[in-house]
C-alpha cells in the first residue's frame, strides 16, 4: 500500500500523498464509490487519468477512515463530500488528498526546470520582482501556493497571475472582483522532488479549526 507520506495538522486538517503503482482492480477492491461517482471515473478514456481519481478516492477513504466514499462536483467542478471539505491533486505518479472541517486546497506538481519557461504567464510583476526564478523550486511553490489557493472556494474566474498573489512562503491573498480580498496561510512540503503545498484561509488558522 503506496501511501507515500501523510501529515496531520490539528489547526489544518489532513493530508496524504499516494505514489500510484497499483492496478484499477486493487482500488475498486478497496474502496466502496457512489454508483455516479463511479460511472464518472469510467468514462474516463485515459487509464491514467482513471488511476489518479481512484488514487485520490483511496486517500480520501484513508483520511476519513471510511471505505464507502460519496465524491461529487459543484457547477465549477470543484470535488466535494458531505461531512468535510476537500481538495484533490495529481502530478506524474502522485496523487494528494487534503481533508478538513473548513475550505482548504492542496497542489502537487514536480519540481522542473520548465517553471524557468511558464512563470510570467502565472507570476505578477511584484512576485517576479522579489522571487528567485533562477531556482525552480521558488517557481514550484509560487505555481503550487496558487493552485492550493484556486482550490480553497468556489470560484469559477480567478485569474493566476493578478488575483492570486504570494505575499510570502507561507502567506498569500486571493483578490475578488479587485476589491473583496481573502488572506490565506501555506504549509509546504518538498517530497521526492515533488512540491506540495496545503492552503487555508488565515481566519480559520487563527481560529484553530480541528478536522
Amino acid at each position: 500500500m503506496p501511501l507515500f507520506f501523510e501529515e496531520k495538522k490539528n489547526s489544518w486538517g489532513s493530508f496524504a500523498v499516494w505514489q500510484i503503482k497499483e492496478s484499477e482492480e486493487f482500488f475498486f477492491s478497496n474502496i466502496n464509490l457512489s454508483s455516479s461517482d463511479r460511472e464518472r471515473i469510467m468514462a474516463e478514456k485515459l487509464p491514467k487519468r482513471r488511476m489518479e481519481k481512484l488514487a485520490c478516492r483511496i486517500l480520501l477513504s484513508h483520511l476519513c477512515n471510511e471505505k464507502s466514499i460519496s465524491v461529487y462536483y459543484s457547477e465549477n467542478r470543484k470535488p466535494m463530500m458531505d461531512g468535510y471539505k476537500i481538495s484533490f491533486s495529481h502530478s506524474g505518479e502522485f496523487a494528494a488528498v487534503a481533508i478538513s472541517s473548513s475550505p482548504i486546497g492542496i497542489d502537487i506538481e514536480k519540481i522542473s526546470p520548465r517553471f524557468f519557461h511558464l512563470y510570467p504567464r502565472f507570476m505578477h510583476k511584484d512576485e517576479i520582482a522579489v522571487a528567485n526564478t533562477k531556482n525552480p523550486e521558488d517557481l514550484a511553490l509560487y505555481w503550487c501556493a496558487k493552485e492550493a489557493m484556486f482550490k480553497i472556494y468556489d470560484y469559477k474566474f480567478l485569474d493566476l497571475r493578478n488575483d492570486l498573489r504570494v505575499i510570502s512562503e507561507n502567506e498569500g491573498k486571493i483578490i475578488i472582483n479587485n476589491s473583496e480580498s481573502h488572506s490565506v496561510k501555506f504549509a509546504k512540503y518538498v517530497i521526492d522532488n515533488y512540491m506540495v503545498v496545503v492552503s487555508i484561509p488565515l481566519e480559520e488558522c487563527l481560529q484553530n479549526v480541528i478536522l
